[in-house]
């Protein structure tokens, strides 16, 4: 019987209209492994259920459940980057519930990752499943994301903005590079 191998799982993360999607179609254009958010299927799947904060709470624990089968998938390769974490989940529970349910507050968050990178906002694009609706609710959900990141032990690794083409070399660059920043 063969020795499980471990993938090295990098998030790509910050506020929504970061450019993160687009981020993780050059990484598949380029042959890697990656993991798409399942926030947005889970509430594009829940559209035309009138939100409250039950409604939420359900979306905020689907969403997580999801994330937690993709991420434990066995993937072949080396590497796997993610279009957001699990503690995803504890920003937008605390931010959009107030609380964090216990089941997504016990999960192991700690040392999860190899690396987490933050994409530094960009102009808000409106989408009807996107849950920020204006730019300050965008900032204060950015903040959050990176210090949710950073009290869970991570230092996270700020891509600054630029063509997706080299947002995609900033990361390699700071995973592979001779100077990179070793994750």
């Amino acid at each position: 019987m063969g020795v499980s191998k471990i993938i090295k799982k990098y998030v790509l993360t910050g506020a929504a209209s970061c450019g993160k999607t687009e981020l993780i179609d050059e990484l598949r254009r380029r042959g890697f492994n990656v993991l798409e958010e399942a926030a947005r299927e889970v509430i594009e799947d829940r559209l035309d259920i009138p939100v409250s904060n039950d409604e939420i709470l359900k979306r905020q624990l689907l969403i997580f459940k999801r994330q937690l089968r993709r991420e434990n998938y066995d993937f072949h390769g080396d590497f796997l980057f993610l279009d957001r974490g699990l503690a995803d989940c504890i920003t937008y529970c605390e931010q959009l519930l107030g609380f964090v349910p216990e089941e997504i507050a016990c999960g192991n968050h700690r040392n999860r990752y190899e690396g987490v990178f933050i994409l530094e906002k960009l102009p808000l694009v409106k989408a009807e499943y996107r849950v920020e609706k204006s730019d300050a609710e965008l900032d204060r959900i950015h903040s959050a994301i990176i210090k949710t990141y950073q009290d869970l032990g991570y230092s996270p690794v700020f891509v600054p903005v630029m063509s997706v083409r080299n947002r995609a070399n900033f990361i390699f660059d700071c995973v592979w590079g001779e100077n990179g920043i070793r994750l």
